[in-house]
């Protein structure tokens, strides 16, 4: 008999382990998620601290970048500033990384556009080129403005020299040991903070990267089972099987380095941020580095706000979207219609185990009528109680 109890008691406490194949495939069930793992846990919180890092609103981080430009620089030219490691022109940050600034933007920006776009684009070679297509255009924006401001500088200065006729181009006064006076347009000024901004943008493709695998699962399962349920969302739907291989193919394989770039674009940010407040500090004059920072911002606005629309968009070819895309369309949910979630027909109250709570109004009518019967009949009426 004890050992019976203890048997039947094993039972109600035990619950059998599931194959994943079993729990994929249960019958009227949609498939779940894999189960996180430490390191999984791990990888959400760093890319959460670099989503925080780089998804600033970008009125606010441009307004940074101009508060930099303009009252850093101002006091830096009005007041003497200490000196540090950014006031030194070969410290490894500047020769390594700002000298070859535009050189790190696309060896990070042109990888990360390749594996998402060819992720997100099903393989579809054209699309993969449109969306690389930004990063061209930001290199002749980057290599036409740069050279402007040394065309300014070189054409329309002069040397500081007794005779300036004789040393009438940059070269020759520098050669004679002389300075030459110029409006030089800080190109790290506008290196920095375009860099920065393309990089931000760029980084968008990964809003809702991770949404893909709950999409992908999905759509697999509804074709697979044929469930054409009307209340859940299929942005995959378009796409053919071919194309949805592709894409959980591509999903598999190329997560792992996108998450790494991300995470790669993020740092970099931070050292473009990083070498803009030192070059406020310590380099140029306020006017020179305000107006390199103006020309960034003017050049990322008409091209990453204006020209870029529709497939053009980071994160955007045309196929699907999986940014803020919910699997099933839940209908807002009243504090009181959360106690009965289960449908049921107009004019019905509320339910417990499939058991009226209340009683339907045409009964509750009856029971008030039996009820003035009953109490007509049995309970004195309150006159003959005042006369008795």
């Amino acid at each position: 008999m004890a050992s019976k109890r203890k048997s039947s008691g094993t039972n109600m406490n035990f619950r059998p382990q599931m194959s994943e194949a079993t729990r994929e495939t249960a019958a009227g069930r949609r498939p779940l998620p894999d189960r996180s793992s430490v390191s999984s846990v791990l990888v959400v919180l760093v890319l959460h601290i670099c989503r925080k890092i780089l998804f600033v609103d970008p009125k606010w981080r441009v307004s940074f970048y101009a508060g930099v430009l303009f009252i850093v620089s101002f006091i830096a030219d009005v007041l003497p500033i200490p000196k540090t490691f950014l006031s030194r022109s070969d410290h490894i940050l500047n020769l390594y990384f700002v000298k070859l600034g535009w050189g790190w933007t696309l060896a990070l920006s042109v990888p990360f556009i390749l594996l998402t776009s060819f992720t997100i684009c099903c393989g579809r070679r054209q699309r993969v080129v449109k969306q690389l297509f930004r990063m061209v255009i930001a290199t002749v924006c980057w290599y036409c403005w740069t050279n402007f401001f040394t065309y300014i500088e070189t054409n329309y200065g002069k040397c500081y020299v007794n005779k300036p006729e004789a040393f009438s181009t940059k070269e020759k006064c520098l050669e004679g040991g002389f300075f030459w006076h110029g409006l030089d347009i800080s190109g790290h000024a506008f290196i920095l903070v375009y860099s920065a901004l393309v990089l931000v943008e760029e980084a968008r493709a990964i809003v809702g990267w991770d949404s893909i695998e709950d999409l992908i699962r999905n759509e697999e399962f509804v074709r697979n089972e044929n469930d054409n349920d009307p209340n859940i969302a299929r942005p995959l739907q378009a796409l053919t099987d071919s194309e949805l291989a592709i894409l959980k193919t591509s999903y598999s394989k190329f997560s792992p380095a996108v998450k790494g770039l991300f995470v790669a674009i993020a740092l970099l940010t931070c050292i473009w941020d990083l070498m803009l407040f030192g070059t406020a500090l310590y380099h140029h004059v306020m006017a020179e580095k305000f107006m390199g920072g103006s020309v960034a911002v003017l050049t990322w606005f008409v091209t990453y706000k204006f020209l870029y629309s529709g497939s053009m968009r980071p994160g955007d070819c045309g196929l699907f979207n999986y940014k803020d895309v919910k699997t099933a369309k839940e209908a807002p949910v009243t504090k009181r219609a959360s106690m009965n979630r289960t449908t049921r027909p107009p004019g019905q109250g509320p339910t417990f185990m499939g058991m009226p709570i209340t009683k339907p109004p045409e009964d509750a009518a009856k029971t008030k009528e039996e009820q003035e019967q009953i109490n007509s009949k049995w309970l004195p009426r309150k006159q003959d109680f005042f006369d008795s």
